[in-house]
């Protein structure tokens, strides 16, 4: 198995090459170059593997998941189980991975948000894109974890310059705006998501579940974006890569914003708890020549 992985490895490596040999380099030697460096305070010296970094790295996603769980796991576990819901949006399949049509789908999850429904009764929470299939058939979805009040029944003002969608009339029967502000089935909530992200992408596709633990489903969410995807070819690694490259891992919006502290943690000196470093040494790999500083290195490090 081991032998199968590192020959997908070598032929990713290979086409990631033709695109940007940087690149191709750190993910061919990541884990296997190294940095020396010297804690400024008792001048001990500390060995560490230069890691890429990269999301079609397995090495990193790994290490990606106990970082990942660390930070962000004590604000959702401090969550009221019972205002936390999982939403997920969906788009129409794509042919190709590129960097538009994910900027695109942010960009439709920032509308989506802003709608007067949605903003009166979303409070906040973390999001996260999963990409799933293959070449020529991408499905792309948006996990949110939500902090909300009840999706309930809209006011005049909240469907005053909303589209009713034909297919409400033949599932549900709702013809007019009327019809959809005197509706009193439970499931009020999903058809109003629906119609509004419909009414913004063209895709009705929503789901909204209630949540049992928020540790289950931080983990259920997590999971996505600590695993390489799954994918055939090494070109659609590279083209993967390329795409959410500039894309956060995972994103806090509404009241989670500031809710922690955007400052990276830095490494410690376990002899001494320093936590500044001089650069003494690192294996020579031209590819880590980018390096211009002490505190990308770090970042190399933690990563």
């Amino acid at each position: 198995m081991d032998n199968i992985v590192d020959n997908i490895s070598v032929a990713i490596a290979d086409s990631l090459q033709l695109c940007n040999s940087r690149l191709a380099d750190r993910f061919a030697n990541c884990g296997t170059d190294f940095v020396v460096l010297e804690c400024k305070n008792c001048k001990k010296l500390h060995t560490f593997s230069l890691n890429c970094g990269l999301r079609i790295c397995r090495t990193c996603t790994e290490k990606r998941y106990s970082k990942l769980r660390k930070r962000y796991g004590p604000l959702i576990r401090s969550k009221n189980p019972r205002q936390l819901s999982l939403l997920t949006l969906t788009i129409k399949n794509v042919p190709t991975l590129d960097s538009n049509t994910i900027h695109n789908l942010i960009e439709n999850f920032v509308n989506f948000r802003r709608r007067r429904y949605v903003q009166k009764r979303l409070k906040g929470g973390l999001w996260c894109i999963e990409i799933k299939g293959t070449r020529g058939n991408y499905n792309l979805h948006i996990h949110i974890i939500i902090e909300s009040k009840w999706f309930g029944c809209p006011t005049k003002s909240e469907v005053s310059n909303l589209s009713i969608p034909e297919r409400l009339t033949i599932t549900k029967g709702i013809r007019s705006k009327e019809d959809l502000l005197n509706y009193t089935g439970k499931d009020i909530g999903q058809i109003m998501l629906s119609a509004l992200w419909e009414e913004i992408t063209g895709d009705p596709v929503v789901d909204i579940r209630r949540v049992k633990s928020s540790k289950e489903v931080f983990k259920y969410v997590l999971k996505y974006v600590t695993k390489p995807p799954n994918l055939e070819a090494p070109e659609d690694f590279v083209e993967f890569l390329f795409a959410f490259f500039s894309i956060p891992m995972l994103k806090l919006f509404g009241t989670w914003y500031n809710a922690i502290a955007l400052i990276k943690p830095r490494l410690m000196c376990l002899a001494c708890g320093g936590t500044y470093f001089t650069v003494i040494m690192f294996s020579w790999c031209w590819q880590w020549r980018h390096y211009l500083s002490i505190e990308s290195i770090l970042e190399s490090v933690e990563a």
